[in-house]
């Protein structure tokens, strides 16, 4: 079977908020940690509260941009099993707190029955048949 349109989509999400998160962590590291010349002449102190911010948002970006790349982590390695789909369902669901207007599109199609398939997610009927 033909791997669903939804997963390059599912990616593309979860990439929404790690890209960002990873350039202000390189960004908050160059200025807290190596500063340029600029910088270093606007504040000469070391103990400066601007670098120990920039230095403590550099640690919490940097987390959250490694926790945002677990759910594409998830699908790329995880295979077709139906535990990717629920991690990545739940993923989804924790996204559109951020992200409603691409999240939801993503959650409904998500759902579907061919992708559920795809991941082995069998449906059962009640009555057995």
């Amino acid at each position: 079977m033909e791997k669903p349109q939804v997963n390059f989509w599912a990616i593309f999400y979860f990439s929404l908020w790690t890209i960002p998160m990873l350039i202000l962590c390189i960004w908050s590291i160059r200025d807290g940690w190596f500063p340029a010349e600029r910088i270093l002449m606007k504040h000469p102190d070391p103990a400066d509260t601007f670098y120990a911010f920039n230095k403590t948002l550099s640690v919490i970006s940097g987390g959250f941009s490694f926790l945002a790349t677990t759910p594409i982590w998830i699908m790329v390695f995880g295979g077709r099993q139906p535990w990717v789909w629920t991690t990545t369902l739940v993923f989804i669901a924790i996204g559109l707190v951020n992200n409603p207007i691409m999240g939801i599109p993503v959650l409904l199609f998500w759902v579907k029955e061919n992708n559920k398939t795809y991941y082995g997610k069998v449906r059962y009927s009640r009555l057995g048949a």
